[in-house]
């Protein structure tokens, strides 16, 4: 999204972007997307009169490529990104799915979803995430469903959007400035002095009320770095091999 014109803010998945666009909202911040959809701000409910989980199921959030944004908006804005452990990122995201199946009423879903273990989600191969029909092929698996116009929209989106390397947003881009998800005092204090406001991030977390099956342990974390890595850590340095 492009904060104010003045810097993009590169939105990823469970690493405090829902919080900073209702930040902006409430602060009455310029937001604009890449979407012009998403750029409408539909917004339906009073924001002042509801807490942060409300608003946060009421409003239009994307997560949008940084190539897309500079295709927009031109490439000569500060970029600016959230950085989270990649492990606890992908399992709160994957509770958060959870949750989701629960809010758009898929109840036999979430009741299955709570059950799944690493083996249940992390069954594919790093090069499966390249071709846009081997990833329907996943989506529909995980949702235990072999007809994909049957998956609920919204949920076949939440997969798609589990599954996706972060790297498909930012492309590892060595312009952007990253702040640590355990340190967003400093992202706060960059927005401040940037735009001349106090900037507090609001704080949005829907996922907390229930766990998952799955568990940040030695096994998740193999399974999902010979996946991920690959993304992840991309090689920077050149060789003759």
């Amino acid at each position: 999204m492009l904060v104010d014109n003045k810097f993009i803010f590169v939105s990823l998945p469970r690493s405090a972007s829902t919080s900073f666009y209702i930040s902006c909202l409430k602060n009455k911040i310029s937001v604009e997307h890449y979407d012009n959809v998403i750029g409408l701000g539909q917004v339906n409910i009073d924001i002042f009169e509801h807490d942060n989980e409300t608003i946060a199921d009421n409003i239009m959030h994307a997560h949008e490529r940084l190539t897309s944004l500079e295709k927009k908006f031109g490439n000569h804005y500060e970029i600016i990104s959230v950085k989270r452990n990649r492990h606890e990122r992908f399992l709160s995201l994957w509770k958060h799915v959870i949750d989701e199946t629960y809010r758009i009423g898929e109840y036999d879903t979430f009741d299955r979803f709570i059950k799944l273990n690493v083996d249940d989600i992390l069954f594919y191969k790093s090069e499966d995430l390249i071709y846009n029909n081997k990833k329907i092929d996943i989506i529909k698996k995980i949702a235990c469903n072999s007809n994909y116009k049957n998956i609920h929209p919204q949920l076949a989106t939440m997969i798609n959007i589990l599954i996706s390397p972060t790297s498909d947003y930012h492309n590892n881009d060595n312009r952007i400035k990253w702040f640590d998800f355990n340190k967003l005092n400093e992202l706060e204090n960059w927005v401040s002095d940037k735009l001349n406001v106090d900037f507090k991030l609001e704080q949005s977390n829907s996922s907390k009320h229930f766990d998952s099956n799955i568990k940040l342990n030695d096994n998740f974390i193999n399974k999902y770095n010979l996946i991920y890595d690959i993304y992840d850590l991309p090689k920077t340095n050149k060789t003759l091999i």
